[in-house]
């Protein structure tokens, strides 16, 4: 019998999606033995994958979350030069162009299609811890 630090690397190895003979050949463990582990720690694995999974998305949700603040105050410091400056000796076609520009991008600016009070916020969380139970 395998040591059980030898299943619990097994079980590692399955929720991070390596194959069978990936497996074998890192831990010097016979296919068939890994199939049977593989049913029989089925429930494990699939747990493992999703507390992986979870982190994940987290993480990737952070990334995303930081970028927008980094570039949301690069932003503001550039509108806030923008707005310092005069335009009195612009010339009219540079000021007709950005003016343009700046309505095409108001143009396509879009209101959050998925806006969510505070108050709301609890009750989608319950909904989709739910649904997570459910599906997982």
């Amino acid at each position: 019998m395998k040591s059980p630090v030898i299943r619990q690397k097994f079980v590692e190895l399955r929720a991070q999606g390596w194959s069978f003979r990936r497996i074998s050949k890192e831990l010097g463990v016979a296919f068939n033995t890994l199939l049977n582990w593989n049913k029989e720690l089925q429930e494990e694995i699939l747990h493992l994958e999703k507390v992986e999974r979870e982190a994940l998305l987290e993480k990737h949700s952070l990334l995303i979350e930081q970028r927008i603040a980094a570039f949301g105050s690069l932003l503001n410091k550039a509108l806030g030069e923008i707005e310092s400056r005069d335009f009195a000796n612009l010339p009219l076609r540079d000021l007709v162009l950005l003016m343009e520009k700046a309505q095409n991008v108001l143009n396509t600016i879009e209101a959050p299609k998925n806006f969510s009070t505070l108050e709301e916020l609890p009750k989608k969380k319950q909904n989709r811890e739910v649904l997570e139970a459910i599906l997982f």
